[in-house]
């Protein structure tokens, strides 16, 4: 019992939701881009709420929605397939909404040749990777014109595709499953100019982010180093200014056995359950939806890599090596233009 309401107590310690008054107005009076970060935010929710009701209420619904499961489950194997994007979705204003409510931005370090397949490794997750999406996932920030001829696929868990409708919106926007399958599949397409974006930190990554705190879970990550080896593909580094700064995280320090289901939970099913805020919808209260801070995106230099079909666990050290030495130096040679704490240091975990 005296634990419980100690847990309780730390959520609203931490949630100022539950003692704020509303304001109830919008900052600069942008509504069209708070709505679309709204609907962002919620579609997911909203989707369940609504299907729940048309499979209770109508027997139609129920037989549509049976034939679409079926369709799911026969067209399961699409996501390491290269996708199914849309180009006009990842064009819709509602993205270029998103994208100013930060606001972000993309900064390139040098040109892609477009006679190789790349693969972009980007750090850090954050909570909802609100930067990576924009970036990689639509076309608000016009990243197909800004590195010419280089065609983008997002990475996300799997187990998103098996997610009714959400999926749709997943394959429109460019995603692909982050698996060893998927990425080999772009990697290894003839034609050349492709790309995969991958998260590399994943799940496990979001449950370290708190403001300010650059960690990044890297170090015993070294399996997209042996992709990258294996296709021949050069590896991107890729850093995200602050993206762990537009939510925050409870914590339940003190409290292992929370912890202890956290990482639980996201080894049974690749998901971090996490509680976290932001802001509020009206004003400065606070809500569920990301804070109003300035998002940079930079994609550093392209580092070489040889085709070994077969490489050493010599060849892929030697490797993560690298990345983690031009992951390091990418976010030491911009952090004084991007962070109010110029002197921060960047963790390898």
């Amino acid at each position: 019992m005296n634990s419980s309401s100690t847990i309780l107590k730390n959520i609203k310690s931490n949630v100022p939701l539950l003692k704020t008054k509303r304001h109830l107005h919008l900052p600069n009076g942008k509504w069209m881009e708070t709505l679309s970060v709204l609907i962002w935010m919620s579609c997911g929710p909203v989707l369940l709420m609504v299907t729940s009701y048309l499979l209770y209420h109508y027997i139609v619904a129920r037989y549509l929605f049976l034939a679409y499961l079926i369709w799911i489950y026969l067209d399961r194997d699409t996501c390491e397939r290269g996708g199914r994007r849309i180009q006009w979705v990842r064009e819709l204003k509602f993205f270029k909404y998103m994208k100013d409510y930060f606001p972000v931005e993309l900064v390139k370090q040098v040109d892609l040749p477009t006679d190789k397949n790349y693969l972009f490794a980007v750090f850090p997750h954050g909570i909802m990777s609100m930067s990576s999406l924009l970036v990689f996932g639509t076309d608000a920030l016009n990243f197909e014109k800004v590195f010419e001829g280089i065609k983008t696929h997002i990475c996300t868990l799997k187990v998103n595709f098996k997610m009714p409708l959400l999926r749709e919106v997943a394959f429109a926007c460019g995603g692909v499953a982050a698996s060893r399958k998927s990425l080999n599949w772009i990697l290894s397409n003839p034609k050349k100019g492709y790309s995969a974006t991958l998260i590399v930190g994943g799940a496990a990554e979001s449950l370290y982010t708190e403001p300010g705190k650059y960690k990044l879970c890297l170090k015993n990550r070294k399996g997209f180093c042996r992709i990258a080896l294996q296709n021949g593909s050069p590896l991107v580094p890729v850093f995200s200014f602050g993206e762990i700064d537009i939510f925050k995280q409870v914590k339940f320090d003190g409290h292992p056995w929370m912890n202890s289901f956290q990482m639980w939970f996201k080894k049974l099913t690749g998901i971090a359950p996490i509680i976290f805020f932001g802001k509020g919808i009206f004003g400065d209260y606070k809500g569920f939806i990301p804070r109003k801070l300035p998002l940079t995106v930079v994609v550093g230099k392209p580092i070489p890599v040889d085709k070994i079909e077969n490489p050493t666990e010599e060849d892929v050290e030697g490797l993560h090596r690298r990345f983690i030495e031009d992951i390091i130096k990418l976010f030491d040679e911009e952090k004084h233009k991007y962070l109010e704490e110029p002197d921060t240091d960047l963790i390898i975990a």
